[in-house]
């Protein structure tokens, strides 16, 4: 079977990656960048004739392949998932749907309406390590559930790379931090719950990477300034192992110094046009009385999420970058699940979700199991959690409900 993919980032090229180890053929990409088309044809093989720099001119030609993986910037996901539809096509598609509310619920009836598949990238819900917090609670191990909190610590150096020199800097350009971000927060929440929100709050902004904060004395460039900094571009991207994050960047270019001097993802971070929070909290009342927190924040130095459940009967807690889950029952001895070995091959992000969720999708696609559990009308909902918090910690807190 063929894979066409729109938008050959990081995201794509982890997806076009998966297909093709399931046997998959990557017919057709397109991207607006030559260095990333040369790259889908370098690796994947693809024609020529089916390497595309205009979207327009990839949909005019029809359905190419048997799925669409949508995977472009965020505010050109509806479009193009759109004409993905249009054209017959079943669709991966990263998340966020679109930094449009509207757009997001004009999706879902579209998709419904012509009775396509489009399966949203929510792929913390095929990691083992949420799966089995899912089981344990769904369960009744620990009783009602009575309380949740999630922290998503992005990590210093993610969140400079991403949200302060990166696509997703300024929520009118990308979208809002908590969407962008966070959706995948909000979505395993909902799921482990298993009761629809109805009201959110929110507090948070951008505290930290403003000019006020700059160093005395700080270039614009790290190239440039000779000030120690732990956000210095210029050691970022040359540290060992960090080639692959160059590369998204360089566009072909192979001299970091070089590449900096232009390049967005070389200007200081207290000296850039960024706008979203670099730390969010959000809180969220759901059917029945649960409440759950998210804290979201820039201030990490490793990358990791963690998890608390709080039940009547007893509480799980647990990390999913150590795959580790601590299961507490009122009266009992803790016990320790250990996931990190059934994760498997993690090298593909999400501690084994991305892997898992085009695994999903195939054995849907081809009658082997029923249709994944991230559909687009499930999705929305944890959307729609982002778009209130957005408003209430934009109106200071208020209550807002859904």
């Amino acid at each position: 079977m063929e894979t066409a993919i729109v938008g050959f980032g990081q995201r794509g090229h982890i997806y076009a990656d998966q297909f093709y180890k399931a046997g998959w053929e990557i017919k057709a990409v397109c991207d607006p960048n030559p260095y990333k088309r040369e790259q889908a044809a370098r690796e994947y093989g693809v024609d020529r004739r089916f390497l595309f720099a205009d979207a327009k001119e990839f949909f005019a030609a029809g359905k190419i392949a048997d799925v669409l993986v949508v995977a472009s910037l965020d505010k050109d996901h509806y479009f193009h998932a759109t004409e993905g539809l249009k054209a017959g096509y079943d669709i991966l598609l990263e998340k966020p749907i679109s930094p449009s509310e509207r757009e997001c619920v004009d999706l879902a009836a579209e998709a419904a309406r012509l009775k396509r598949k489009v399966v949203v990238a929510h792929v913390l819900r095929y990691t083992p390590f949420y799966r089995k917090l899912k089981e344990i609670v769904a369960g009744g191990a620990v009783g009602g559930v009575v309380g949740l909190a999630q922290r998503e610590n992005i990590g210093y150096w993610h969140f400079a790379h991403s949200y302060v020199r990166g696509n997703w800097r300024r929520s009118e350009e990308a979208a809002p931090i908590i969407l962008a971000k966070c959706c995948h927060d909000t979505d395993i929440i909902r799921w482990i719950v298993g009761k629809p929100c109805k009201a959110v709050s929110s507090f948070g902004k951008l505290n930290y990477f403003k000019r006020e904060n700059a160093p005395p004395d700080s270039a614009g460039r790290c190239v440039d300034c000779r000030i120690p900094c732990p956000y210095n571009a210029l050691e970022f991207y040359s540290k060992p192992g960090w080639e692959g994050w160059f590369a998204l960047i360089s566009k072909g270019e192979t001299d970091i110094a070089k590449c900096l001097k232009s390049s967005p993802y070389g200007r200081c971070v207290y000296k850039c046009d960024n706008d979203v929070a670099d730390t969010q909290c959000v809180q969220m009342l759901f059917e029945g009385g649960v409440s759950a927190q998210l804290l979201m924040t820039a201030f990490s130095r490793t990358i990791y999420r963690a998890v608390h459940i709080y039940g009547d009967k007893g509480a799980v807690e647990g990390n999913l970058e150590d795959g580790r889950i601590r299961l507490g029952i009122f009266g009992r001895q803790d016990e320790t699940i250990d996931l990190k070995e059934s994760a498997g091959d993690v090298s593909s992000g999400h501690a084994g979700g991305d892997a898992r969720l085009v695994w999903d999708l195939i054995a849907a696609l081809t009658g082997e199991s029923p249709f994944g559990i991230t559909d687009i009308g499930v999705s929305v909902e944890s959307h729609r959690i982002c778009f209130a918090a957005e408003r209430s910690r934009l109106n200071g807190g208020k209550l807002e409900a859904l």
